[in-house]
C-alpha cells in the first residue's frame, strides 16, 4: 500500500497508522529483521528540536524500558532516531483496549481482578522509581489471552523533562482520569506514584458503574469536581467496594493508597472476605437451577470433576519419582500471581467456570509452573470437594480438565 505520507524508519516497514496522540503518532509496522508484527510509536519532530531533548529523551526512553519487564506492561523492543523522527518499537497488540470495549458496550473483564493487575504492574515500575502519568482505559490493552497490558510507561515524565510546556505550567494527562494535584499542574518534583493510583481509582470506578464519577464538558468544572465534590456511590451490586474505591480517590494523597502493594494487598483481604461470607441465597439458586439441568449426569460427571482435579495431579507428582524443581524469581513471581487471581475468581464465584477466566483454570497453570505446590493443590481438592458437596458441576469445565490432564 502506499506509504508517501509515513515517515521513513530504517529497518521497519510501515503498514497502517494506529492512532494519534499529543506528541507521537503509532503505526502498525513490520520489524524486518525477525519479520515481527510491532507498533512503532514515532514523535513529532517539533518536540526534537534541539539535541538536548534528544538526548534527554533516548535515555530516559530507554531506562524505562529496563524497568518495564512485566507481564502487564507492554514489552518495548527498540528505541532509537531516523533523522528527525525518534522513535519507539512495542510489542503489537491488535485487540480493542478498554476504552474501545467501553465505549461499544461490550463486557469488559471483571473490574477487581483488571484492577489487581493494572496494580502488580504499578507496583513493579513505581519501585523502579518511575510514574506513568497517565492511566486511563486507552493505555490498556489486551492480548490475545486476554491478559491485560498497560502501554505508554515512562513516556510522559520523558517528555515532561525538557519540554517548555510544563515549565509553564501545562497538565499532561487525560482530565476524567487526571488526580487532584496532577489537573493543578504540579510538576515531575512534586508528583508521585499516588496520582497513579488516583487514575486507576477512577478506571476503576468507571468499570464498577460504566461512567466516570466526575463528568463535565467543561474542563475548569471538571477540575473543581475532582478537587472537591464526594465520590458517588457505586451500583448496589458492587457496593463491597466502596470503602477501596474511595480510598483511592481520596482528594488528598496523603488519605491514599500510599503504594500499589498496599492496594494489592486489600484486593486481597476484600476478596478472601468475599469468598468465606459469600451470598448462601445465590449460591443455593445456583446450585438447583445447576442439578434440574444435569441430574441423570450428575453422579458420573462429579466422580470424573473429583479424579482429575484431586488424584492426577498427585499421582503425576508420584510418578515423577524426583524432588520438587528448584524454581527461578520470575517463575515465582508468575506462580504468586496466579495463586492471586484464583482466589481473586473465587470471590466473585468464578470457581469453574467461564472457560479460561476461573479459580480452577489459575490453580492449575501455577501447578504447571510449580507442580509440588500445596496451596493450589490443596485448592483443588477444596474446589472438588465443595462441587461434590453441593452437586454442582460444569461439563465444560471437565472436558477442559481432561483435554489438559493428556497434553
Amino acid at each position: 500500500m502506499p506509504t508517501n505520507n509515513f515517515p521513513v524508519i530504517p529497518g521497519y516497514e510501515l503498514v497502517s497508522t494506529l492512532g494519534f496522540g499529543g506528541f507521537a503518532t503509532v503505526y502498525h509496522a513490520t520489524q524486518l529483521s525477525l519479520n515481527r508484527d510491532v507498533a512503532l510509536k514515532v514523535m513529532d519532530p517539533r518536540f526534537a528540536e534541539t539535541s538536548q531533548f534528544r538526548e534527554r529523551f533516548l535515555r530516559e526512553a530507554r531506562d524505562t524500558a529496563t524497568v518495564c519487564n512485566h507481564p502487564n506492561i507492554v514489552t518495548v523492543f527498540d528505541i532509537g532516531q531516523a533523522g528527525d523522527h525518534i522513535y519507539i518499537a512495542m510489542q503489537y497488540v491488535p485487540g480493542p483496549n478498554l476504552k474501545q470495549l467501553l465505549d461499544s458496550g461490550a463486557t469488559a473483564p471483571d473490574p477487581i481482578t483488571l484492577a489487581f493487575r493494572i496494580a502488580a504492574a504499578l507496583q513493579h515500575v513505581h519501585s523502579k522509581g518511575y510514574i506513568h502519568r497517565d492511566i486511563k482505559p486507552g493505555n490498556i490493552l489486551f492480548n490475545e489471552d486476554g491478559e491485560a497490558l498497560l502501554a505508554d510507561f515512562g513516556i510522559a515524565r520523558a517528555l515532561n523533562a525538557e519540554t517548555n510546556l510544563t515549565e509553564a505550567g501545562a497538565i499532561l494527562g487525560t482530565a476524567r482520569y487526571m488526580s487532584p494535584e496532577q489537573s493543578q499542574g504540579q510538576g515531575q518534583s512534586t508528583l508521585d506514584r499516588r496520582a497513579d493510583l488516583y487514575s486507576l481509582g477512577i478506571v476503576l470506578f468507571e468499570l464498577l458503574a460504566r461512567q466516570v464519577p466526575f463528568q463535565s464538558s467543561n474542563p475548569i468544572a471538571l477540575m473543581r469536581k475532582h478537587l472537591e465534590e464526594p465520590v458517588p456511590e457505586l451500583p448496589r451490586v458492587h457496593r463491597q467496594w466502596q470503602p477501596l474505591v474511595e480510598r483511592l480517590l481520596a482528594k488528598n494523597p496523603d488519605d491514599r493508597y500510599q503504594s500499589a502493594a498496599c492496594l494489592i494487598s486489600d484486593i486481597k483481604q476484600r476478596s478472601l472476605s468475599e469468598t468465606n461470607q459469600g451470598s448462601d441465597i445465590e449460591k443455593k439458586n445456583s446450585r438447583e437451577t445447576a442439578i434440574s439441568s444435569h441430574m441423570p449426569l450428575a453422579v458420573g460427571s462429579l466422580l470424573v470433576l473429583i479424579t482429575v482435579l484431586v488424584y492426577l495431579p498427585m499421582s503425576s507428582l508420584q510418578s515423577q519419582g524426583h524432588d520438587c524443581p528448584a524454581l527461578s524469581d520470575l517463575e515465582i513471581k508468575s506462580r504468586d500471581e496466579l495463586l492471586d487471581i484464583a482466589l481473586l475468581h473465587e470471590a466473585v464465584g468464578r470457581a469453574v467456570y467461564p472457560p479460561g477466566a476461573n479459580a480452577q483454570d489459575a490453580y492449575s497453570m501455577a501447578l504447571r509452573i510449580d507442580p509440588c505446590n500445596k496451596p493450589a493443590i490443596k485448592a483443588l481438592e477444596r474446589l472438588a470437594a465443595s462441587e461434590a458437596e453441593h452437586t454442582f458441576f460444569s461439563l465444560p469445565s471437565i472436558n477442559r480438565l481432561l483435554q489438559r490432564s493428556v497434553q
